[in-house]
């Protein structure tokens, strides 16, 4: 035990003492690590390392900071700079460039303020105490830039070295070692500044860059790792013969290794990890270590280990990140701890005074939020929860590259995929829980369609059918073909003259229904449920229940999508769904559940007290209901929900609003009448809606702070590009009948005149969103073709034209699409992508609506104006159609 120190009797001298030895280097060697390091990066990545950086760039990185992140030595969050980018942003971005350029940090800037966080209830050591540090904000900008480009005791000498080994060019390693090197640390504590303390090792927690630089130097522990693999040191382990041999895995600074439980390979474990940390200058934390072992490994041999290692042997539900390590037979046990954190969370709930609304955010932030990290991968022993597992599924049924996948294949479906997958003999517990989402996959998952070579035509459900997606022709010819032999030989498009020799008219209009990219991509799967084709929770939830007959909701959706929409308070609304549902505790409810009370009307004694009767039909209620503006029928419906509802179709929006606040009001006065013994007042009920509504209104007003600017003035009128530009109007039109949709081009210059314009017509039964963006996709490629830059591209879709602009990609046929157009605005020089309204697009609508004229296309030559019908205000009459486009 050492001694005990206070702020008093030198707890401050003892905190930086302990943080600048901390960060102090010390002599190491790494040639035998280094050695093991073959280089992975080439001249092309180091070229995207070093290019110039962009202003967009700059302010990308700014905005994905949380604004309200704690403010560093300069004393101002991210907030700030977000705020007053239009004042501070040219000397930011100044700042940011000048570094990239100078490899300097401007002195002050990267100063750093460490707070201490306990790392539990009670931290008595300061190794208990975890330093989060807080950088400026540019400070921050910077190594955003770095890492989007691209831990106490690590040694920069070694990742220096590291950097250099890897292939990283000398200048990228400056800019590193700029950020690192000009660190000054101050401990922020109880008021007090202490310090400063410079670093010579190190990587600050909170940095944006370090989980990237701690990879670096775990890449010199993982080569060293395979480099004993290979000299047969030691033999990591597989599950099952073909299963990829297992050597380690890294989280984080966390470790897995694997070896044989021999004395010889725990030896040569123990030597590689001492090398490891003569070169890092970290040592492994064995105090917070374990070992598992096989069920075969003999006791004698356990404790041998063990004692070698200075490990303690894992406990029985053993958890690591929140999960069991091993899961033994009593599985009520290994996961009880989830049933102790919800008890834990919600103890002292009592003492809080929130509204119905409120208590519902905390069920859905906390009580439902806990476990579903453990569903995630185990199935609880008392609930199926099979829409979140459904994720696990899908990641064996699509990752083919990653680990578990691997393992998972080799063990229990070396021959097959997922969704022909069995039980197999002696299946993990975690196996049997991922296995029961495997209908639900099936029902979801679908191959997308790239260049058609890895999918059969006959074995995959590839086609866009929920009910059934696989080819129902049955043609011998078909069997061991794959979809690349259904499109034409010279092109990536469907070859219709083989789909009409060979599929039934319905699997013909299905494969028209599937777009095509010719940028010849991989088949790949993706989740026919969602939009952008990525797996959800939601979507498989709805999915779930639609294959189970089981509706979502007892009342209509329209009535859910009205309700939601209405500007109210979240108590108001959490009440309208309980009257929705039927689930208000009027005492009629109660009586049907047993409870022994007076079912009369608590304001008028007339009548049982039912929903309906009690906010609608009562006499208290009907005067209520006459001092408003929401006109009121005699309910004929049999519930308060059923009469709500027909109301919602009724009223306006305003007589919606105050008709929600008038029966949250009437139900708010009823309450104070039972439990209160209050008289009631229909004064008091129409003051309580009206206050309430307001005081919502206002707090709306206070707190709607705009974060971004909102496109209130999109064109309505087509206006000419500046000079030297070119503006090119594009639309798509869909024809659902002939199976067909077309595309209308045209290009104008600063006067007006157009420089050439064309329609397209295609194949295809697509979505109106697929055929909008199979346009743009023309569009771009007509573009390139004629060599134009300097290109404003206008469009009337705004979902196409953001979903181009945004930095995501989506893995679904529509996704297919708009990676296409991302890769033609790479390869195109000054262009950019606008939203303009229909008014605004009139000549390209009618050019892409005129493309089913037999197939015409369109030519205007050099010079002419388009007038017509719809036309543009500016236009003049142009040249007549010269031919086929």
């Amino acid at each position: 035990m050492g001694n005990s120190k206070g702020w008093d009797n030198g707890l401050g001298e003892l905190m930086v003492d302990y943080f600048a030895n901390l960060f102090t280097a010390e002599p190491g060697s790494w040639d035998d690590v280094l050695s093991c390091v073959n280089p992975k990066v080439n001249e092309d990545q180091n070229l995207m390392l070093t290019r110039p950086i962009e202003d967009q760039e700059v302010k990308d990185a700014l905005f994905q900071m949380h604004p309200d992140k704690s403010p560093a030595p300069d004393g101002m969050n991210p907030k700030f700079f977000q705020k007053y980018l239009h004042i501070v942003g040219p000397d930011v971005v100044a700042c940011v460039k000048n570094f990239f350029v100078s490899e300097v940090i401007p002195a002050g800037m990267n100063d750093t303020n460490i707070v201490l966080i306990p790392k539990k209830k009670k931290s008595d050591q300061m190794s208990e105490l975890r330093p989060i540090s807080l950088c400026n904000v540019v400070a921050k900008v910077i190594t955003k830039l770095d890492l989007s480009k691209a831990y106490d005791r690590v040694d920069w000498n070694f990742l220096r070295a590291m950097m250099a080994r890897l292939g990283f060019n000398d200048k990228w390693i400056r800019l590193i070692n700029g950020c690192l090197s000009s660190v000054t640390y101050n401990i922020v504590s109880s008021g007090l500044t202490l310090g400063p303390i410079i670093p010579s090792r190190g990587l600050r927690q909170g940095d944006p860059i370090l989980p990237y630089l701690f990879l670096i130097c775990a890449e010199g522990l993982s080569a060293l790792i395979q480099s004993f693999k290979e000299r047969k040191l030691i033999h990591g382990c597989k599950v099952a013969n073909g299963a990829p041999i297992v050597s380690h895995m890294f989280f984080a600074d966390d470790s897995f290794l694997y070896c044989r439980a021999t004395e010889r390979e725990v030896a040569n474990i123990q030597h590689m990890l001492d090398l490891f940390a003569d070169a890092l200058g970290q040592r492994a934390n064995f105090d917070k270590s374990s070992v598992f072992f096989s069920t075969n490994t003999n006791s004698r041999m356990r404790q041998a280990i063990c004692h070698r290692l200075r490990i303690r042997e894992a406990e029985e539900n053993n958890k690591y990140l929140g999960l069991p390590s091993s899961i033994g037979r009593n599985k009520t046990a290994a996961f009880s701890y989830v049933v102790d954190k919800v008890q834990k969370r919600i103890q002292t709930w009592d003492n809080k005074f929130l509204s119905r609304a409120g208590k519902e955010i905390l069920i859905k932030a906390v009580v439902q939020a806990l476990p579903a990290y453990t569903m995630n991968m185990f199935l609880l022993p008392l609930g199926i929860c099979q829409q979140v597992e459904t994720k696990q599924g899908r990641r064996l049924l699509v990752g083919g590259d990653n680990l578990a996948s691997k393992i998972f294949k080799a063990r229990y479906y070396p021959n097959g995929t997922f969704l022909t997958a069995t039980i197999g003999s002696n299946p993990s517990y975690i196996w049997r829980s991922v296995l029961e989402s495997q209908a639900l996959v099936r029902a979801g998952a679908r191959r997308l369609v790239g260049n058609g070579s890895n999918i059969s035509i006959l074995h995959e459900p590839w086609l866009m059918d929920e009910s059934n997606p696989f080819i129902e022709t049955t043609n011998p010819s078909l069997e061991g073909r794959m979809v690349n032999s259904l499109m034409q030989v010279d092109n990536i498009e469907w070859d219709n003259e083989v789909l009409s020799d060979i599929l039934n008219d319905r699997d013909q209009a299905l494969v028209w229904k599937i777009p095509l990219s010719e940028a010849s991509l991989k088949d790949d799967w993706f989740w026919l449920k969602d939009s952008k084709g990525m797996f959800t929770v939601k979507s498989a939830y709805r999915l779930q229940h639609g294959q189970s007959g089981q509706p979502i909701h007892n009342v209509s959706s329209d009535l859910w999508k009205k309700l939601w929409k209405l500007n109210l308070p979240p108590k108001v609304l959490n009440f309208l769904w309980r009257v929705c549902t039927n689930c208000l505790p009027t005492k009629f409810m109660l009586s049907t559940k047993h409870v022994q009370v007076d079912t009369s009307c608590p304001l008028c004694s007339a009548a049982p007290e039912t929903a309906l009767h009690l906010l609608v039909r009562c006499s208290f209620a009907k005067s209520c209901w006459q001092q408003t503006s929401v006109p009121i029928v005699a309910p004929v419906a049999m519930t308060l929900g059923c009469w709500f509802e027909e109301g919602l179709s009724r009223w306006s929006e305003v007589g919606c609003v105050e008709a929600a606040m008038t029966l949250w009001a009437l139900w708010k006065v009823r309450n104070e009448v039972v439990w209160n013994s209050v008289s009631p007042s229909i004064d008091e009920v129409i003051h309580t809606a009206k206050v309430n509504y307001s005081y919502w209104c206002n707090a709306q007003q206070f707190e709607s702070e705009p974060h971004s600017e909102l496109h209130n003035g999109w064109p309505e009128k087509w206006c000419p590009p500046s000079f030297h530009s070119i503006k090119v109007n594009v639309d798509g039109a869909l024809f659902a009948l002939e199976g067909r949709f077309g595309v209308g081009l045209v290009a104008r210059g600063a006067a007006g005149l157009v420089i050439q314009a064309a329609t397209l017509l295609k194949m295809g039964s697509l979505q109106p969103h697929e055929v909008e963006a199979m346009g743009i996709k023309e569009a771009l490629s007509w573009i390139k073709t004629n060599g134009w830059n300097g290109v404003i591209l206008e469009s009337d879709c705004l979902r196409v034209i953001s979903e181009i602009q945004r930095n995501k990609n989506m893995v679904s046929p529509y996704g297919h699409i708009i990676s296409e157009c991302k890769a033609l605005c790479a390869e195109i020089d000054n262009i950019s992508l606008s939203f303009v309204k229909r008014s605004a697009n009139r000549v390209a609508h009618c050019l892409a609506r005129s493309s089913l004229l037999e197939g015409l296309g369109l030519s205007l030559g050099l010079g002419s104006r388009v007038r017509g019908r719809g036309s543009e205000p500016g236009s003049r009459a142009g040249s007549q159609f010269l031919g086929l486009v």
